[in-house]
């Protein structure tokens, strides 16, 4: 099962609606996510997305190569984002929000940091832009100290291993 469309539009808007269809999907997906493309392919400098996560989803912590930026800007729920060195030994994490909410609502990451996204509401809703082109195989770095999806038992090991309460700003730790 597909878990992406891509945008076929030359004006292409983001709804209340699309977004609870979007949900419809990612409920359906294995995975627990589904993501509208904004862009037209794989191949566009630019890869911009509005993501749908169930909250236990998990995304395999990962860098991208030097000279790729990503941004999120959280539409709906609550996420946080832990960033790691190449050791696997956690440096710090930022916790996300809808506008409106005494936490940033938005993040942007320039250098190629292996991070962690984990959602901490029933859903999360965001716009992710990331510097293409897209090819997983070059862009997405996987972590080697951390466990593969289906790794149920080592996936909730490493979660445990994580960084507890945030602060009032929504930073803990050094980034």
């Amino acid at each position: 099962m597909t878990e992406a469309i891509f945008n076929t539009e030359p004006i292409r808007t983001v709804d209340g609606a699309f977004i609870e269809e979007l949900k419809r999907r990612a409920e359906a997906s294995p995975r627990k996510r589904f993501r509208l493309c904004m862009h037209r392919d794989a191949g566009d400098a630019t890869q911009e997305m509005v993501i749908c996560v169930q909250g236990d989803s998990y995304f395999r912590p990962h860098k991208h190569p030097p000279g790729r930026s990503e941004s999120y800007h959280i539409i709906e729920g609550q996420m946080d984002v832990h960033f790691f060195d190449d050791e696997g030994r956690e440096t710090g994490q930022v916790s996300l929000a809808a506008a409106g909410q005494a936490r940033p609502f938005l993040y942007r990451m320039s250098d190629s940091i292996y991070h962690f996204v984990r959602p901490r509401s029933p859903w999360v809703v965001y716009h992710e832009i990331l510097t293409g082109p897209w090819n997983p195989d070059e862009v997405v770095l996987p972590a080697p100290f951390a466990p593969d999806e289906g790794d149920e038992d080592g996936i909730a090991r490493f979660i445990a291993g994580l960084a507890g309460p945030r602060t009032e700003s929504g930073t803990s730790g050094g980034r």
